[in-house]
């Protein structure tokens, strides 16, 4: 409850950290929140029937959903949200891109700057030829440092962070789904304790992902040639469906790799999440995302 009252979220609690208040033990996520609770229980303990303290409401539903591509992600948490009421879907890498408005105002600075120094550079210039001496030479540009991906990962959730607690503040629930983050970009989330109640990873093998994400294009495109450039002697047919069948393998190759970086991905996230005690339930195949998502749905209707 320390988190929920302070910053609107609810996290895991852990064995390790036990606080006993009016005959109940609560399970705490860490030593300082255990120690919080301690120092004033009755502000952070949640609201019971038998008590008088003005104690937390249950938080709002907050549901995780993330897979490799083409593995239905996005079709379960549409059907989440549509089965429950009062709930709000969020693409993770959509929570992680910069506002709209921070981007302009970024992008207004960088044009102001930009104008300024055309300025300064045109009148050093007409200063110059006014003396009769030569026109200075042109200030390089500044190349801007790259950003750590540490840092840049720490930006990225802040904005996360942001849009997330502004859905509960109306107090709507929240699926989150999308690819997993990066490995910098899951420290992050764990350090800002952006952790869901439950979260719902879907494995698939690399020939599920082949079958689901492969489409052949067809026949390859003629070849481009330059202005004096003779034709190529047309393919026989085993040459074609030979060019055909190698294209299509080099594509399939290309789905079986992202499909394995994917994968590892998301069982990094699944056990920096699990090693918080966020409950974390797999899907495989769609007779199990039908039972998961039944069990998944009245769950939340009880939250």
């Amino acid at each position: 409850g320390i988190w929920q009252r302070r910053e609107s979220k609810l996290l895991p609690g852990k064995s390790d950290f036990t606080v006993t208040f009016k005959r109940r033990v609560y399970r705490l996520f860490g030593e300082e929140e255990a120690a919080a609770f301690a120092r004033s229980p009755s502000w952070f303990a949640p609201s019971l029937p038998d008590s008088r303290c003005p104690g937390i409401q249950a938080p709002p539903a907050f549901v995780c959903v993330i897979g490799p591509k083409g593995s239905g992600k996005t079709e379960l948490s549409q059907s989440i949200v549509a089965e429950n009421a009062g709930l709000e879907l969020l693409n993770i890498q959509q929570g992680l891109e910069m506002p709209e408005e921070e981007a302009a105002r970024i992008q207004a600075q960088k044009d102001a700057k930009a104008k300024a120094k055309a300025e300064a550079a045109a009148a050093a210039a007409a200063a110059a030829a006014e003396a009769g001496e030569p026109e200075p030479e042109p200030e390089e540009e500044e190349e801007e440092p790259e950003e750590e991906p540490e840092v840049a990962a720490k930006r990225k959730v802040g904005y996360l962070s942001k849009r997330i607690l502004d859905i509960f503040s109306e107090g709507k629930g929240l699926v989150l789904e999308g690819m997993p983050p990066n490995a910098e970009e899951t420290a992050a989330i764990l350090e800002a304790k952006l952790l869901p109640e439950v979260l719902l990873y879907i494995e698939m093998d690399e020939e599920q992902a082949v079958s689901r994400l492969f489409v052949s294009p067809g026949p390859p495109p003629p070849p481009e040639l330059e202005e004096d450039e003779e034709p190529p002697a047309p393919m026989t047919r085993e040459e074609l469906l030979e060019a055909i069948a190698e294209r299509d393998e080099a594509r399939k190759q290309e789905i079986r790799d992202e499909h394995a970086a994917a994968s590892e991905s998301v069982s990094a996230f699944v056990e920096a999440l699990g090693s918080l005690n966020v409950v974390c339930n797999m899907l495989n195949g769609n007779a199990a995302r039908r039972r998961v998502l039944s069990a998944a749905s009245r769950r939340l209707a009880k939250a």
